[in-house]
């Protein structure tokens, strides 16, 4: 899984011993933090995130845990800290996901096996392409007795005129009782149908 060839200390007050990961992850090294595994993506300096889906800054004096946000639709976890070439607010998930799981067919999403987007442990994380994404999502929904995540011809057109007229898309999602990522997908369709028909 790792190698454990090379090693080297960082320079925090509390050392860590830390070990190259080749396994395929987008993570480069890896080390033990309050007894669980905990890695380093490279675009990240000063940070690491753990395989139970925590978020760990180097930039004081001392490691710290970060107290992670939620989205504007209350539903999943996020961090601040990008840089100027990245997005300042990351997403929990996101990270842990490119950290402990290979993506060797580059599906673009992170489900979470379980349904609850604020689980960010490694072992709830899986990549998966957006139907795979809502195929899961409506499955948890039918065992747990719901309605299926799907939008009417109807539902779109009207997200898709509250959004122009400058509703967000967490608003919509709050107003619809829909999933943010359901009311995303609906709006992004329309747009997609309205340019094609041009």
């Amino acid at each position: 899984m790792t190698s454990i060839a090379t090693r080297f200390n960082t320079k925090t007050a509390t050392p860590f011993v830390y070990t190259l990961v080749f396994d395929g992850t987008e993570a480069i090294a890896e080390f033990v933090f309050e007894g669980v595994q905990a890695r380093i993506l490279a675009d990240f300096p000063g940070y690491a995130f753990t395989i139970d889906g925590r978020v760990i800054s180097f930039k004081g004096k001392s490691p710290c845990v970060l107290r992670p946000g939620t989205s504007a639709a209350g539903r999943y976890c996020y961090v601040n800290i990008g840089s100027r070439h990245l997005k300042r607010s990351q997403y929990v998930h996101i990270q842990v996901t490119r950290a402990f799981h290979p993506n060797p067919l580059g599906k673009p999403q992170v489900n979470h096996k379980d349904g609850n987007p604020r689980n960010n442990d490694a072992s709830n994380l899986e990549w998966a392409t957006n139907e795979e994404n809502v195929q899961h999502a409506n499955q948890l929904r039918e065992i747990e007795g719901r309605e299926r995540l799907m939008t009417t011809p109807e539902q779109r057109v009207e997200m898709s005129t509250l959004f122009m007229n400058g509703f967000s898309k967490a608003a919509i999602a709050r107003l619809f009782d829909l999933p943010y990522d359901t009311v995303r997908a609906a709006i992004n369709n329309a747009k997609k149908r309205a340019t094609s028909n041009k």
